[in-house]
């Protein structure tokens, strides 16, 4: 955990320290599986340059499809209300790009910068799911945010969120499969549908409250 965190977050926060805000961006948790008995072997390993250029290349590439096969075998279209949905080797619900539904995970991050830059400003710059189900989209949205306001509550200096995406978007190398967007786009005809999702992030923002 300690060397991913280094690796994925640490060197980010380290080279932002002079900013006037950081920003952040966070879809989903990412879980270590590596019994505990092995850590030291692993801590030793990760230690030595020439075993680490061999291990984490290896250990990415098995993730990565492991992440890859649970999207490929998600069903598109299904989530939660009662439909079945994609479930991962441990039983957590999936979304379209095979990450686990855990719109928690925000917060954890948010606050973690605010551990490491105590009272710079936070921006969440990024915060969204790839879903075809817009019910998911919408809870994914109140449990983001509703975690976040019990960070501000606990004093986190947390000034704005900007939610991913406005539009159905091109997912790097997944293309237009993934539906991300709060306005749905046909690509055939071009044509726009705003999804209720829209319409609830609309009315906080109005507002300035999360209602039930």
């Amino acid at each position: 955990m300690e060397y991913l965190r280094r690796m994925n977050e640490d060197v980010f926060l380290e080279a932002c320290a002079d900013d006037d805000f950081i920003g952040v961006q966070t879809y989903t948790r990412v879980r270590v599986r590596l019994p505990a008995v092995l850590g030291p072997l692993a801590r030793l390993a990760l230690a030595i340059p020439a075993t680490e250029s061999t291990l984490v290349p290896l250990t990415v590439r098995r993730e990565t499809r492991q992440a890859s096969a649970q999207a490929a075998g998600s069903p598109r279209g299904r989530g939660s209300a009662g439909v079945a949905a994609a479930l991962g080797q441990d039983g957590e619900r999936l979304t379209q790009m095979g990450y686990e539904f855990r719109p928690q995970a925000i917060a954890a991050t948010v606050r973690r910068a605010a551990a490491l830059h105590p009272g710079k400003p936070i921006v969440v710059t990024e915060h969204g799911i790839a879903t075809a189900d817009d019910r998911e989209r919408v809870a994914f949205i109140r449990q983001g945010l509703a975690a976040l306001h019990a960070a501000m509550a606990d004093g986190v200096p947390l000034r704005g969120y900007v939610h991913w995406s406005l539009l159905d978007n091109f997912e790097w190398a997944r293309g237009y499969e993934m539906t991300f967007g709060l306005v749905a786009v046909d690509r055939a005809t071009q044509a726009r549908t705003v999804r209720p999702s829209a319409y609830l992030l609309g009315q906080i923002a109005r507002t300035g409250r999360l209602e039930p």
